[in-house]
């Protein structure tokens, strides 16, 4: 009689030793905060875009980011550079009937950015826009978000600022991210007089790095401009991770109560 209990003992101790031990894991690991981040690159936009409240990039917390608005007429944040992809000079006119530049410059939301300042190509008839490349050995690390926003373009072929466009990322090796294809008519507001309500964001993310964007329009003759370069890189080695110790401190006071239940189980069979 006193052998079946103490065998009857035995096998809840091993029964509520497996459960003891599957607890301890499930808790152990949902305590580990590991980071679960998409790798894959993501294409932002065309989003309206009248101030950087507006960028889907404002609640990020990066190692660095730098905004450039261009308010101080030139392209000066560190570790980037802009070339027109009409082979074109590029520059940043100051106010004027033909400037765009984002709403927000000139202090006010008004619908309008002839106050401000943009960075400007005049296109060449076949292309306008830009490619901005980023140094990494200025920078440190590539950006891991980069987007810039599109106010204006004009064009004498096809509806002043309603031609086709295409927004474009690269990573690390220079290939390409993918691209945002407007058609004909998807953007613009067929006016060339610092309205803002067509100004729009286009954005990419890729965590392995980014070393260049562009974004271009068709049949640009007169000017295609671009405002609110912005970009930054996250690293996500920067997200919480739970100490070791937490799991094996579960495991131990789990693997504690067990003994402490088995021990009162034999003793008071064997009474």
């Amino acid at each position: 009689m006193l052998e079946a209990e103490i065998d009857e003992a035995k096998r809840m101790a091993n029964k509520i030793t497996t459960i003891t031990l599957a607890t301890g894991v499930f808790l152990g690991c949902a305590v580990i905060k590991t980071p679960v981040v998409n790798s894959a690159p993501t294409l932002l936009g065309s989003t309206p875009y009248l101030s950087f409240n507006d960028s889907p990039f404002k609640n990020v917390s990066f190692s660095y980011f730098h905004l450039e608005n261009f308010e101080d007429g030139s392209l000066n944040v560190p570790g980037v550079t802009a070339s027109s992809a009409s082979g074109l000079p590029v520059s940043v006119p100051g106010p004027g009937f033909y400037t765009d530049s984002v709403d927000i410059d000139d202090g006010v939301i008004d619908g309008n950015g002839q106050q401000g300042h943009g960075l400007v190509e005049l296109g060449n008839g076949i292309i306008g826009g830009f490619k901005f490349n980023f140094n990494v050995n200025i920078l440190g690390n590539l950006p891991t978000h980069v987007g810039i926003v599109w106010t204006d373009s004009y064009s004498s072929f096809g509806g002043i600022d309603q031609t086709p466009l295409t927004f474009e990322g690269f990573d690390a090796q220079g290939n390409s991210l993918g691209t945002i294809a407007l058609g004909q008519g998807q953007i613009g507001d067929t006016r060339n007089d610092g309205t803002t309500v067509d100004d729009r964001f286009f954005g990419v993310i890729n965590l392995a790095g980014i070393s260049a964007i562009s974004i271009s329009q068709n049949l640009i003759d007169g000017g295609f401009e671009v405002d609110h370069l912005q970009y930054g890189f996250f690293s996500q080695s920067s997200q919480p991770v739970s100490e070791p110790s937490t799991v094996f401190g579960l495991l131990g006071f789990g693997l504690f109560g067990l003994g402490v239940f088995c021990k009162r189980t034999v003793s008071a069979n064997w009474m």
